[in-house]
């Protein structure tokens, strides 16, 4: 209902915030004193910046329509040539749409020279493979439908592509089976990790024998493989790391774990390889460095978070990060020289040096410059257009491609449950603000993870097709289930499971087992959350539909067409009625729940539209519209409206904040934060009786809504912001 008991905040003060960010893998490449790395917002594809200073000597500026999720957005990392860089492109709508490039660029001054088709690679995936040498360009391929998939599942990567490097002609593709790695190109060889457990070697130039070896392990390989002129080195998910000769494919040893993270899709960091040791990271906390000869243990040391940018060996000294912003030095037989943090975000990109100098790219979109002996920081850039306030950033641009932060929090068991771009589930103490335990999948996280009987529900867009169920008190999994993509949150009820999917096929599963009880194709994405009343069930589709089903039989009821698309809205249900909205619909609905036949109609003005979950309490309902075409744009100006339940006659309206974000009722106050500013709005309730409502108090934080709706719990709001942080407001 979006209404709760709880008394909700009343000061409007911040109690804690907590830093989730984008998935950001893309490294930075030096060269003769300038840094290149890309942006992934609507302005900038790459910046190239002075080594010493940070100075921009150009930006590549972008080629999009001005819409978000018309505009690409650049999230590879980036390959060098003689006179030339390559970026590889993300985007929405699949191979149908246009960002599905390798992007040319004149090193020279950004301007940019060309595009090449290389498959389109969903947003959400997080990260463009490529990478390139002087004679070949490779990268990672597949075929990413959403929307009208004639496949339920979607196999991310399942094929390498290898382009000349001087001609830039397509050489081959080879098709490997499904991987998470990004290709290892070294000199004529390109070595790949599977899911299958699989490291396979092959040839890249043009010959017939393609497949030069495969070795098979026990687990998984997601971690990008290491080589050197004579040792393979990769990490497989059941905590063991392979060496393999290079050339033949020959075991050379293994060396095993004593406890891999159970909660991590990806158990290590790529391995550094120097002179007789190895270096490799894990997700059991620890920097382990191994003799390359024989496997043996040389040392290793907790770093006490998780370790997933590849260590770096420069001027004698390693040098490693943890995911939440921690940097080490070491001496190379392990004694520890200095810590630091050089952010409060996650480091998940390799550790890249040059002059002096360690560049680390973090998960809030900035490119830090550390001095390599003191460890203390001489510059950063953002790597998204901003302007700064007091020390704050504030972005003067959003992301190419599509909206990262539009996980709602959920509040259960005293912990806030959150879904992240970053891929992971965070359960945070919702006193403390400090991480409980954290769960990582391989793609985004993008719809609230739901709460039911002990355990938390949720899908993914961008990773697997694995839909989740996972212990609330520890994170881990109970039963996992391929359905494919899931951008929308589920609903539970009576021991079942509701789950809408992006290839347009309906869930209904046990809660316990996952085992599908029925199932129901729309022929297009579905993206709403269910909603559950009595023993009817009510979903909807992008064929401008909303169906009732019998939720235990699955029987279709009913199917009311609103002449617009049901998208980041859900349906609401109470008492008998059903409340409808969509994207390019032109009125709020409410129909009889049962029949689906129309009760009511509230017409909104003209020039918007809807795409957010209405609330609905004591006789009220409330809900949000925005600018008609601006749903993807910078600035989302809205309309807060309350309307009578029984007859959809209006009672207040309020202009500002709003826009794609829902609404929460608590203890007779209405919250909502904004996509026009970065605020959370606290509102009367009820209205001064004139057609208007009465603001009593604002909230500023630094970013924006983006589709997220707030959570009431323990007399604080919670709501995730562009910005990458979790709030709690009191």
């Amino acid at each position: 209902t979006g209404a709760t008991s709880d008394p909700g905040p009343s000061k409007g003060q911040l109690a804690w915030k907590f830093p989730t960010g984008r998935p950001w893998y893309a490294r930075p490449v030096v060269e003769n004193g300038r840094v290149y790395t890309v942006s992934n917002g609507m302005t900038t594809i790459l910046y190239c910046l002075n080594e010493n200073t940070g100075q921009v000597i150009w930006e590549a500026t972008q080629r999009g329509n001005g819409h978000q999720y018309g505009t690409a957005r650049m999230n590879s990392s980036v390959v060098l040539q003689n006179n030339r860089c390559i970026v590889r492109e993300v985007g929405s709508g699949g191979n149908n749409g246009n960002q599905k490039h390798l992007v040319y660029v004149d090193k020279a001054n950004g301007k940019v020279l060309k595009e090449e088709y290389a498959g389109h690679v969903d947003y959400r995936v997080g990260y463009a493979p490529l990478e390139g040498n002087d004679k070949y360009v490779v990268y990672s391929h597949g075929i990413q439908t959403i929307h009208r998939a004639k496949d339920r599942t979607i196999t991310t990567f399942d094929s390498v592509v290898c382009r000349d490097a001087q001609t830039d002609k397509l050489l081959w593709r080879q098709y490997v089976g499904e991987f998470w790695t990004e290709p290892k190109l070294d000199k004529d060889l390109v070595f790949i990790g599977t899911s299958a457990g699989e490291i396979i070697c092959m040839n890249a130039a043009d010959t017939k024998e393609r497949i030069k070896w495969k070795y098979n392990t026990n687990a998984a390989v997601n971690s990008k493989i290491s080589v050197d002129a004579n040792t393979v080195i990769a990490g497989a998910e059941d905590g063991t790391v392979y060496a393999i000769k290079r050339n033949s494919g020959e075991l050379i040893w293994k060396f095993k774990i004593e406890h891999p993270e159970s909660k991590a899709f990806q158990q290590f960091s790529g391995a550094e390889i120097f002179r007789d040791k190895v270096f490799i990271g894990g997700a059991d906390n620890y920097l382990y460095c191994l003799d390359i000869n024989s496997g043996k243990l040389l040392w290793r040391n907790n770093l006490q978070d998780w370790i997933r940018a590849k260590p770096l060996v420069y001027n004698n000294a390693v040098f490693a990060a943890t995911t939440y912003g921690q940097l080490y030095k070491f001496t190379i037989d392990g004694k520890l020289l200095w810590k630091k943090q050089p952010t409060g975000h996650q480091i998940f990109a390799d550790l890249v040096s040059g002059n002096g100098n360690i560049f680390i790219n973090s998960s809030d979109l900035y490119l830090h410059c550390i001095d390599s002996d003191k460890g203390t920081e001489k510059w950063r850039h953002s790597l998204m257009e901003a302007v700064y306030s007091q020390n704050d950033r504030v972005w003067a641009d959003i992301d190419g491609g599509g909206g990262d932060f539009q996980s709602p929090p959920v509040v259960a068991e005293g912990m806030v449950i959150a879904g992240s771009p970053d891929r992971f589930i965070h359960a945070i103490d919702h006193h403390s603000g400090k991480e409980i335990w954290r769960f990582e999948c391989r793609g985004q996280i993008p719809a609230a993870p739901i709460y039911y009987d002990g355990k938390i529900y949720f899908g993914q867009q961008g990773g697997t097709g694995d839909y989740y169920c996972i212990s609330a008190n520890t994170g881990e999994v109970v039963w996992k289930k391929q359905i494919g993509w899931g951008w929308a949150s589920a609903n539970a009820k009576d021991g079942k499971v509701y789950i809408p999917t992006v290839s347009g096929w309906l869930y209904c599963v046990d809660a316990n087992t996952g085992s599908t009880i029925w199932e129901y194709n729309t022929g297009n994405g579905a993206y709403p959350a269910p909603a559950i009343e009595g023993d009817i069930v009510v979903f909807g589709s992008w064929n401008n539909k909303y169906y009732g089903f019998n939720k235990n039989t699955g029987e279709k009821l009913w199917e009311a067409d609103i002449n617009g698309n049901p998208d980041s809205g859900g349906a609401l249900v109470k008492d008998g009625k059903a409340y409808l909205q969509g994207l390019g619909a032109k009125f709020f609905f409410c129909n009889d729940l049962k029949t689906g036949k129309e009760i009511w109609k509230f017409s909104i003005p003209e020039g918007y539209e809807f795409n957010m979950s209405p609330a609905i309490h004591n006789g009220k309902v409330f809900f949000n519209v925005f600018r008609e075409g601006e749903v993807c744009r910078n600035l989302i100006p809205g309309i807060t409206y309350c309307v009578d339940a029984n007859t959809g006659k209006k009672i207040w309206e309020m202009r500002g904040g709003s826009g794609l974000t829902g609404i929460a009722i608590a203890n007779g106050k209405a919250y909502f934060a904004s996509t026009t500013d970065p605020y959370l709005w606290c509102v009367d309730e009820n209205g001064n009786g004139d057609g208007t409502a009465k603001i009593l108090w604002k909230f500023k934080m630094n970013g924006r809504a983006e589709e997220s709706c707030v959570a009431i719990a323990y007399g604080k709001a919670f709501i995730l912001t562009t910005d990458g942080y979790i709030y709690a407001v009191e």
